[in-house]
């Protein structure tokens, strides 16, 4: 269908800011943003694991978000307004949008008003993808996560994206004053759990699930009798969310989040388009 290009310009603008968020984003985690610095606590063989925070993410990722949802949003419209059949000029075709409701009782009192004009056939497709259609996984619903995070970018915040690290590995270096049985070479990996011990008395714990939620937060405390010996780096597992932002997505994962709302409207276009 010809008439899709402006509905296709749209969602290809969007896949623009996705690509271009994505790639910010992979430079911002490989800018060392945290680091985790071992303290005696208040001294050996007791240490502290501390955090610093070098970089905060940039808060031009919530303009990139905003961009990403409207041009989302839009082709949606788009393809409403090109599906009418009302003719040019009917005052009608300026409240002509692509619905997205929770509820039948509501999608049905404004389908007449919404998608005047659109043959029955259409609107069947376009019910069908209805979030209120989705029994399971109701709140991952891509639309309503969509239509959350458009309307409170245009009327009451732009998303507020923050990184959320934690410890999950140990880099080790070598392996002197470890105990035999862990045979480790350099650039080996070892996984931390809650509480852990690495034999040769080695033992420590992580504090709030190893989760850095301020700079100078304590992540973990160790008992390392033979400190002097031992070369680890921590490293951490990156989390980006939106943290002040519309309460809906909240503590969401930023990529995933958006990659869902993509497939599912690019899905919407390409059903049209057949």
């Amino acid at each position: 269908m010809a008439l899709l290009k402006g509905s296709k310009l749209k969602l290809s603008r969007a896949e623009q800011h996705l690509n271009t968020l994505t790639a910010n984003i992979q430079e911002f985690v490989e800018s060392n943003p945290y680091s985790l610095i071992l303290h005696p606590d208040p001294y050996p063989p007791q240490y502290m694991l501390q955090a610093k925070i070098n970089n905060t993410i940039p808060t031009e990722y919530g303009c990139i978000i905003g961009d990403f949802a409207h041009n989302v949003r839009s082709s949606l419209d788009l393809l409403v307004y090109q599906l009418s059949d009302l003719i040019a000029g009917d005052k009608a075709r300026f409240k002509l949008q692509f619905p997205i409701f929770d509820h039948d009782a509501d999608y049905h009192r404004y389908e007449k008003v919404y998608l005047n004009g659109v043959q029955h056939k259409y609107k069947k497709i376009i019910e069908k993808y209805q979030p209120y259609k989705q029994k399971v996984g109701f709140d991952d619903n891509p639309l309503k996560l969509l239509r959350h995070i458009n309307d409170a970018d245009k009327h009451r915040i732009i998303p507020v994206v923050g990184a959320i690290a934690t410890l999950n590995y140990f880099i080790f270096d070598g392996t002197s004053g470890l105990p035999d049985f862990l045979k480790f070479g350099n650039g080996s990996s070892l996984r931390v759990s809650e509480g852990f011990n690495f034999g040769n008395g080695f033992t420590g714990t992580k504090i709030n699930d190893g989760a850095i939620t301020k700079d100078g937060a304590i992540v973990a405390k160790f008992t390392i009798p033979q400190a002097e010996k031992i070369n680890i780096n921590p490293e951490m597992q990156f989390t980006i969310q939106f943290q002040e932002s519309d309460p809906y997505v909240h503590g969401r994962s930023v990529i995933d989040t958006l990659m869902l709302i993509y497939s599912q409207v690019k899905d919407i276009i390409e059903e049209f388009e057949k």
